[in-house]
């Protein structure tokens, strides 16, 4: 695709990504029409499909054809059955030290403290982030599409990691390569992702140059009303986004202030006050006992 030398480069560079993603798409339609009828088959609907020809649902338990028509119950429960005797073993993580031969004995004890104290965090974080509810949900999108994603990225503002899934709509990728470093890009396309780009390829917040904020109501393609908010450089550049990349009818936008820098804040004053609080209660605490030694 030839570009206009008159875009700026950021418009140039979006027109590339957009190239890109249609490509990707056009890629794996192919692949979405069984992934459909795999969830369908998972949802007990086993006569129901997407025409290859129309692209529409059909549903051939409808028809009154007079044959009997029944669906196997057993089909979702067994692809459960499976994850749970694959992750039946309870895996854990286990960080071992890097030590090799003619090494100090202070270095590898300080390598062995390291390697113990780094076990316990990965281990504190696989429980609290339920890791083993994870991997099964990962296991039983993979079994119906042959694919799922594990997203892990740091939250700024509460200064923790989270994580999260996906299954094979959610991501576009380069089905050519089987190593997702490989692939030339990696979309992940949502609704909205609060703080981010409607279509992004990287985590785009604010510490960038963009620092507008839009909060916007718009009509999904499927009906929904959806209400959130993202960052743009103008109205205009906003609203192209929003009917460009989520093909939705919108309903009205206006600039706002930086949710995540009042996010921040807000973080800051409840650390504040829970520090406050703490003092006063040690303080508390302390005359307690003091007036409690008087009276002995």
């Amino acid at each position: 695709m030839a570009l206009d030398k008159r875009l700026s480069p950021k418009d140039r560079l979006g027109m590339q990504i957009d190239e890109m993603l249609a490509t990707l798409r056009s890629k794996r339609r192919k692949f979405e029409q069984r992934w459909y009828d795999n969830n369908f088959f998972d949802d007990g609907y086993h006569f129901r499909y997407v025409s290859r020809t129309t692209g529409k649902v059909l549903d051939v338990s409808n028809a009154n054809t007079g044959d009997p028509v029944r669906a196997i119950p057993k089909a979702s429960r067994q692809i459960r059955g499976i994850a749970n005797l694959i992750m039946g073993t309870d895996p854990v993580p286990v960080v071992y030290p890097d030590i090799a031969k003619g090494m100090e004995p202070e270095l590898i004890e300080k390598r062995k403290q390291w390697a113990k104290a780094s076990g316990l965090w990965i281990e504190k974080e696989w429980k609290d982030k339920d890791m083993k509810g994870k991997l099964t949900q990962m296991l039983i999108l993979s079994m119906k599409h042959g694919i799922s994603f594990l997203q892990v990225y740091p939250d700024y503002v509460e200064e923790k990691i989270n994580m999260k899934v996906y299954d094979a709509f959610d991501i576009y990728i380069d089905g050519s390569q089987t190593d997702t470093k490989e692939s030339l890009c990696v979309y992940h396309l949502s609704d909205v992702l609060p703080g981010r780009y409607v279509s992004h390829g990287s985590d785009t917040m604010s510490q960038s140059s963009v620092n507008h904020a839009w909060q916007f109501e718009c009509i999904l393609e499927n009906g929904k009303q959806l209400k959130s908010w993202f960052y743009s450089d103008t109205e205009q550049d906003a609203i192209h986004r929003i009917k460009e990349y989520m093909g939705a009818k919108l309903i009205s936008i206006k600039e706002i202030d930086d949710p995540l820098d009042l996010r921040k804040k807000q973080a800051k004053s409840d650390r504040i006050k829970e520090t406050l609080s703490k003092k006063k209660q040690e303080e508390f605490e302390q005359r307690h006992f003091e007036k409690t030694q008087s009276i002995r």
